[in-house]
């Protein structure tokens, strides 16, 4: 298991050890096993893999990257918050924007100013963890979506060796319009500069191989 791992690759006393994972609850169950394990969980850095990406590039490009990865799951939910709210409080002019949305924002049940903030912070928290999901696993997607584009979902499904049931299908269908409009209105063009960086990073490597040095050994 992962403690055995442990024991076959030490590091230096104060080095961290660095744990890639899929979700903060996870980083939490991890911390606390270990924990229950050594009595202390110390020395231990947890991050979302798109998170440890943007340090590496920063490590390699300095002062050319932003500090904070700008489509991590905690940026992403502020912006996408700010978004619905307005969006739900103030409908543009003719409407056709909130109508893209509206199957969204039917979520969001009455109730006091406070608890409809609420209600759009968890469902902005759903999303942005969902967009971070795609910026590792499916950037093919984003740009497209960049692009005004759409997948074509059925031919993706029958490319399948095993397509998923209808309903769920179905339910693909009616998500991509409106996934697809708001990464395109608030995050293709961080995308597109986020796709830059790395660019840089690997054309970095390439032409001034002895910064490597500055990456991970192991």
């Amino acid at each position: 298991g992962l403690l055995d791992f442990f024991a076959d690759q030490p590091i230096a006393v104060f080095e961290p050890r660095q744990i890639l994972i899929p979700s903060h609850g996870v980083g939490v169950w991890l911390r606390h096993q270990l924990a229950d394990h050594d009595g202390i969980c110390a020395q231990v850095s947890t991050d979302f893999i798109g998170s440890y990406q943007w340090k590496l590039y920063s490590n390699i490009l300095k002062n050319d990257v932003p500090e904070r990865a700008p489509l991590s799951a905690s940026v992403m939910q502020w912006r996408i918050f700010g978004f619905l709210h307005d969006l739900l409080h103030n409908p543009d002019a003719d409407g056709l924007l909130y109508q893209q949305f509206e199957i969204l924002l039917n979520k969001v049940k009455d109730g006091t100013p406070t608890q409809i903030r609420r209600q759009i912070w968890g469902l902005s928290e759903q999303i942005a963890q969902v967009f971070a999901a795609y910026v590792v696993y499916r950037p093919d997607w984003l740009q497209l979506w960049g692009r005004g584009q759409k997948l074509d979902l059925q031919a993706l499904f029958d490319r399948m060796p095993e397509p998923p049931p209808k309903w769920q299908r179905d339910h693909y269908l009616v998500m991509q319009p409106w996934q697809a409009k708001l990464w395109e209105v608030l995050f293709a063009q961080v995308f597109a500069d986020r796709e830059a960086v790395i660019q840089q990073f690997w054309d970095t490597l390439q032409q001034e191989p002895y910064k490597r040095r500055e990456l991970p050994s192991h």
